[in-house]
């Protein structure tokens, strides 16, 4: 089995959807890689598919995260379209300040034995 492991900035906030052959629900996050400097900068795009939709709400545009998944890539006139399945999404700090906002919202948060309420 192949697995791509990236880190990215997500395009726009993630996206709730359900399987019409299941039923079952999944989130879609499009991400943004960008590779080389200056002019030669290019940018791939990629659409995470996880199927913990419990992190939807934490997985807003401009955040930098780090997938690992099953890459797949299909092409539709003439443009190429590459997906990441079974995504498993880790936010990544972009900041001293997003670093000690995470930590602060992690250790406010209220515990259960479920651990419903956290976003991994």
């Amino acid at each position: 089995m192949r697995n791509l492991s990236i880190i990215g900035r997500i395009g726009k906030d993630a996206a709730i959807k359900t399987n019409a052959s299941n039923g079952n629900q999944f989130i879609s996050v499009s991400l943004a890689v960008s590779e080389g400097k200056g002019e030669r900068q290019e940018t791939f795009w990629y659409d995470c598919l996880s199927n913990n939709v419990k992190l939807a709400e934490w997985l807003l545009q401009g955040k930098v995260i780090h997938v690992i998944g099953t890459p797949s890539e299909r092409i539709h006139e003439g443009k190429i379209y590459r997906t990441i399945n079974n995504a498993q999404i880790t936010f990544v700090p972009s900041s001293k300040q997003e670093t000690t906002t995470t930590q602060t919202q992690s250790s406010s948060a209220p515990t259960n034995d479920a651990n419903d309420d956290l976003p991994f």
